[in-house]
């Protein structure tokens, strides 16, 4: 992930913060408990080296030591190497007070001398714990938003690439049924097969134009299945029944391209029958927020539920169908698809949340 500036900005000012905040503990809170005494250079040297060494173990823990070793999974010799860190500040802690002979002057200044270990420097040892915890509570939680924001763009970039591959797949799908109509057509009549090609043509320059987009109109969507509708009619034979009802009059919303129309495709691939009258009703609805469609065909009995798609079939068109709708409207859809024996029909229900 790369980060912006104005994140830079951010992390700088409150990195700022909080040295400021620790350099205000360690230099004003010691005047203020000494009231009435002057501190003797010697101390604020001493201040100034203890600072200087929690800056480094903060930045080196934070860029060494968590991605080294704690990210890694060497939890123990991570922990093994803080401890490690904050014993050498605190030896050298105890040593520059010997060697600037803080604690003597301190003595002058106060009237008592304070004990001391030349080894240790207790105070030092705790508050290089403390940075140090800091450092590593800070870098791991921006490692884990980082991580969690990556894995978020991944997989919506991986979403956006499945949806280009099931778009892609459902258009070869579609133009491989269209084209065998209209190659059936040509050999009845030349001159229906020509306004059939005048609205396959229409129906291209809609996905050349619309499907490159993640969204259209709804208006636009339905004029293509009405396209489509109008082109398989005219290759039924008359033992085949179309009925299809849309609104009049159509309120503007955005869908995803090429959705409902496996649907349909789906309805005239199994529910025709050249011997026996079936029929074939389609019904699109809009509603509030959204578009119902239902769709109804005759129940043909060379067809077996295996082979059909919209019950669990191989079909690919209605397979990446209902993989596109669980990609872009989960928990914004529901698909109820029921095969009745008795009425010898299949009937599809399809409820839309568009806004």
């Amino acid at each position: 992930m790369v980060s912006t500036a104005k994140d830079r900005l951010i992390t700088i000012f409150l990195h700022l913060m909080l040295w400021g905040l620790l350099v205000m503990v360690l230099m004003m809170f010691p005047p203020l408990a000494s009231a009435g005494h002057s501190l003797p250079r010697e101390f604020w040297i001493k201040q100034s080296v203890h600072i200087a060494l929690m800056i480094v173990a903060f930045y080196f823990n934070a860029g060494v030591l968590v991605p080294r070793l704690l990210v890694r999974g060497k939890t123990a010799l991570f922990i093994l190497t803080l401890l490690v860190v904050s014993l050498l500040s605190s030896f050298l802690l105890a040593r520059i007070d010997i060697w600037l002979n803080v604690g003597e002057h301190m003595a002058t200044i106060f009237g008592r001398k304070r004990f001391a270990s030349p080894y240790m420097d207790h105070f030092g040892f705790i508050t290089m714990l403390m940075i140090l915890g800091i450092s590593t509570s800070i870098t791991m939680v921006r490692r884990w938003s980082n991580d969690a924001q990556l894995r978020s763009e991944f997989e919506s970039q991986r979403t956006i690439a499945e949806l280009s591959f099931l778009k892609a797949q459902i258009h070869p799908h579609f133009f491989f049924n269209t084209l065998n109509s209209i190659y059936a057509l040509t050999y009845v009549n030349v001159e229906t097969s020509r306004q059939v090609l005048h609205k396959l043509s229409r129906m291209m320059r809609y996905l050349l134009y619309e499907t490159e987009q993640n969204t259209t109109l709804l208006s636009k969507e339905l004029a293509f299945i009405t396209d489509y509708i109008e082109i398989m009619k005219l290759r039924l034979n008359s033992h085949t029944t179309v009925n299809f009802t849309m609104p009049i009059k159509v309120e503007e919303m955005t869908i995803a391209p090429m959705l409902l129309l496996p649907f349909v495709e789906n309805a005239f691939k199994h529910g025709v029958d050249d011997i026996h009258p079936s029929t074939i009703s389609i019904d699109i609805e809009q509603v509030k927020n959204g578009v119902e469609l239902e769709i109804r065909n005759t129940l043909i009995n060379h067809v077996s539920s295996d082979s059909t798609p919209e019950l669990g079939g191989k079909g690919i068109g209605m397979t990446n169908t209902r993989r596109r709708l669980d990609l872009l409207y989960a928990g914004r859809h529901s698909l109820n698809i029921q095969r009745d024996e008795i009425k010898k029909e299949y009937c599809l229900r399809l409820r839309l949340m568009l806004t």
